[in-house]
């Protein structure tokens, strides 16, 4: 039983330690990234709600396009090969903006606008139409300044960000591959193949 718990704790250690050195790896990549064009993830979060039209969204989530014929999103894979949990942090796109954290606090209704605007005197078309037009301009710049910040980035960067998670994808598949194959020899009734029998005691020249 000790064993098996030092089993565990010994693969979870190597996981964490793997995931961390990915994690700060990745982090260093992102922020030479993210430092060629500070605005590349940013959707004018530092500027208030103007109450003239409907809170902008972040510019990230703009960005999350849909593909029709699969109704997926940007980082998911074809059906047949999909990852549920792509490493990007994709779930960020979905936070809302400091526009419509400042609208909630202004009593913004998010259910129905036009009642909104109309009982604040505030034409509901004129409204839609600015914010059509803001999200259009939003999202052009988001693109802009992230084609601008990749084009900046050397090859080298980006081969050294793949070549590293490509060899701690690699090791964190092989140790959970391990853990479920010792799982399943145990309900067959075998022994695990870390300890098997390799024949070495019946190698010529051995002496027994």
């Amino acid at each position: 039983m000790s064993t098996n718990i030092l089993l565990v704790f010994t693969i979870f250690a190597i996981l964490l330690q793997s995931y961390h050195s990915y994690s700060f790896h990745i982090s260093k990549f992102n922020h030479k990234l993210q430092s060629k064009s500070t605005t590349i993830y940013q959707s004018k979060d530092s500027s208030s709600w103007p109450k003239n039209r409907p809170p902008l969204p972040r510019a990230d989530y703009l960005a999350q396009k849909m593909d029709a014929a699969w109704g997926r999103g940007k980082f998911r894979s074809e059906v047949w090969d999909d990852d549920v949990n792509p490493l990007n942090d994709w779930w960020e796109s979905y936070a809302p903006s400091q526009e419509e954290i400042d609208a909630a606090q202004n009593g913004y209704d998010f259910a129905n606008p036009q009642a909104w605007f109309e009982s604040n005197g505030i034409d509901f078309e004129k409204a839609t139409a600015e914010y059509q037009s803001k999200c259009e301009e939003l999202y052009n710049q988001y693109k802009d300044n992230l084609n601008f910040a990749v084009s900046k980035l050397s090859d080298f960067e980006v081969n050294e960000a793949f070549s590293h998670y490509n060899e701690v994808e690699a090791k964190t598949f092989e140790i959970a591959f391990r853990i479920l194959d010792n799982k399943n020899q145990v309900l067959k009734g075998q022994p695990s193949l870390d300890s098997e029998d390799t024949g070495e005691q019946y190698q010529l020249g051995k002496e027994e």
